[in-house]
């Protein structure tokens, strides 16, 4: 990390965009030209952001979010958390913010691959079809705007971006090749050694930190089966967020950040034949 980093990082003042732009040209990830893959692998991604819990989106139905979403988002639950087991572990998990509490609003698109969920202190958009960033944050502007409308967050405690990515050999055709030469070294070591084709399961979770203060990705990866007759798949999931209080004026440039290094890392983590058994197809922006 160079002097000038580790400088803004120890500062308690906020960061100009001058600063940030500095910051980011700093970024220890490689760059890699933009593409789509035609065979994407991920599964879903969510962006969610936490703040102070607001009552009132519990004690009255939410009609002025649902009236701002309802265009793209017209299909609509209520959903109340059922918690259930000894009184002293809930107690203990809920203070540690494990147990979801209280309501929980949703509202899915006619489709049902894009769908909100508002509580008294998060709104999410979860999307099962992820083709583009562009899409996306177009697509959560609606909520967004929706939240800062009818309830006026002063902060967000909490702000994420999460990809989720499922790699199967057997969809790329490449069902003979070993891990090992599907991801790069060093961040999976186990796959280039002579246990690798003995392996079942294979699971580890890094956090790195991203190159602006207070912001950070955690990586879970490894591998999964979903039943001792399915195929064994490669996992990716990479959470970016920051705990650091944001304003809502700051946050989508926030999720921008993330967005632009998402893909980085996920292109430095895979070698040149996994990504190119997945068809990638030029783009200004991806992920």
């Amino acid at each position: 990390m160079s002097k000038q980093l580790v400088m803004l990082a120890m500062s308690s003042a906020p960061l100009d965009a001058r600063q940030m732009a500095r910051v980011d040209d700093e970024s220890p990830f490689p760059t890699f030209p933009r593409v789509i893959y035609r065979k994407n692998p991920l599964e879903f991604v969510v962006c969610e952001f936490r703040f102070p819990a607001i009552l009132n989106i519990e004690l009255e139905v939410p009609a002025k979010f649902q009236e701002a979403v309802r265009s793209e988002y017209p299909i609509f639950q209520e959903n109340v958390a059922a918690n259930f087991g000894p009184p002293e572990l809930l107690k203990l998990l809920s203070n540690a913010n494990v147990l979801p509490s209280g309501k929980s609003y949703e509202f899915q698109s006619i489709s049902g691959e894009w769908k909100i969920v508002l509580t008294r202190q998060s709104l999410s958009l979860t999307c099962t079809k992820y083709k583009r960033w562009d899409e996306f944050q177009r697509r959560l502007e609606l909520p967004f705007g929706a939240l800062i409308s009818a309830y006026s967050p002063e902060l967000f405690v909490r702000i994420g971006l999460r990809y989720r990515d499922l790699i199967s050999r057997e969809r790329l055709g490449l069902t003979d090749v070993g891990w090992g030469d599907l991801l790069q070294p060093g961040f999976v070591d186990i796959f280039h050694t002579p246990f690798a084709p003995m392996l079942l399961n294979s699971w580890q979770q890094v956090t790195l930190k991203l190159p602006r203060p207070g912001t950070q990705v955690t990586v879970q990866h490894g591998l999964v089966q979903a039943s001792p007759q399915s195929e064994i798949c490669y996992v990716f999931d990479s959470d970016f967020s920051t705990d650091s209080r944001t304003e809502p004026n700051d946050a989508i440039e926030l999720l921008r950040f993330f967005n632009r290094h998402s893909w980085s890392v996920f292109r430095s983590w895979i070698s040149d034949r996994l990504h190119a058994a997945m068809e990638p197809e030029p783009a200004e922006r991806n992920r």
